[in-house]
């Protein structure tokens, strides 16, 4: 169920029913105000699967508070987690005690089964990953503790950078052989986040369960690097080489190096269509040797980097 809802094609008067409706159908009970009630409304809404458990949700449009009180507490939540980027607009949270100022790219995470308040003033964007809290094995008095230390927590750099990935390639994760898998590596990621927040052995326990996390993160951020081994991997997380490729082979089913290169090679396809030349490209994407590139790129996609560029 890829597109929930775009106004583009409603008539004026009945957008803003549409996007209440849709919002509480997918966020639960709450009271939703839509900012400049003057200016016609619009959204666009997606919701992607990643496993049975996990779900992206994206919202694109007109500025909007969302309240959640004591009184829809009562009356049933949604018994679930989310964490969400902010996205172009600024934006403002209130939950587990605190109220924090959202600027873009800035991580919140919201408990759906206690009060918060979301508001932006203008249009804008807010992408969110939702786990069921019975999938984590967490209880909620550990996701508020996480919740009142989050700016603090020992993981939230990664958290950041895994979950802005993870939504911002939602359709074509959701619809890759892979999606369960990043769906339960990414519930992986959102316990060992609450765990760190709950102590030191907490912390010790999230640590060793993010450690392939990290490493695919630092991997993924130094992919353009032409001296990226896994010797220098290793090194920079204290652990041995030996080590590495056997936690690598055993969770992800290739090795490093074949994950490496097709990282790289799918990387550089992507940007064949800007037009930069095809030397330079293998330069970008950590190849030495434009001949190496050209050889490794027809293995992979079964055509050279030229013909692939030509084709419509």
């Amino acid at each position: 169920m890829p597109i929930v809802l775009s106004t583009a094609g409603l008539a004026a008067r009945d957008c803003r029913e549409a996007i209440v409706t849709t919002m509480a159908m997918s966020c639960g009970r709450m009271d939703l105000t839509l900012e400049q009630p003057e200016s016609p409304v619009r959204a666009h809404l997606e919701f992607w699967p990643l496993g049975t458990a996990v779900h992206t949700f994206s919202y694109h449009g007109t500025g909007m508070r969302m309240t959640q009180t004591a009184r829809h507490v009562r009356l049933g939540t949604p018994e679930q987690l989310s964490f969400a980027v902010q996205h172009t607009a600024p934006g403002r949270t209130r939950g587990f005690g605190d109220e924090r100022v959202l600027g873009h790219g800035d991580l919140m995470m919201t408990d759906l089964t206690g009060e918060y308040e979301y508001h932006r003033a203008r249009d804008g964007g807010t992408r969110s990953v939702g786990f069921d809290i019975s999938s984590l094995g967490v209880t909620v008095d550990q996701i508020r503790r996480a919740g009142r230390d989050f700016l603090s927590n020992p993981l939230l750099g990664l958290a950041r950078q895994h979950f802005t990935y993870v939504l911002h390639h939602a359709e074509q994760l959701s619809m890759s052989p892979a999606a369960a898998a990043i769906g339960a590596a990414s519930a992986d990621l959102a316990r060992s986040f609450i765990l760190a927040a709950q102590g030191d052995t907490g912390r010790r326990e999230a640590l060793h369960d993010t450690l392939l996390a990290r490493l695919t993160a630092y991997v993924r951020a130094h992919l353009t690097d032409a001296d990226l081994s896994p010797a220098r991997i290793a090194a920079h997380h204290h652990i041995s080489v030996r080590h590495l490729h056997t936690l690598w082979s055993s969770s992800t089913g290739s090795t490093l190096e074949q994950w490496i290169m097709m990282e790289r090679l799918a990387g550089a396809r992507d940007q064949l269509a800007t037009g930069r030349s095809i030397t330079a490209l293998a330069h970008d994407w950590g190849f030495t040797d434009a001949s190496h590139f050209t050889r490794r790129f027809r293995q992979a996609f079964g055509v050279a980097p030229r013909d692939w560029r030509k084709e419509p």
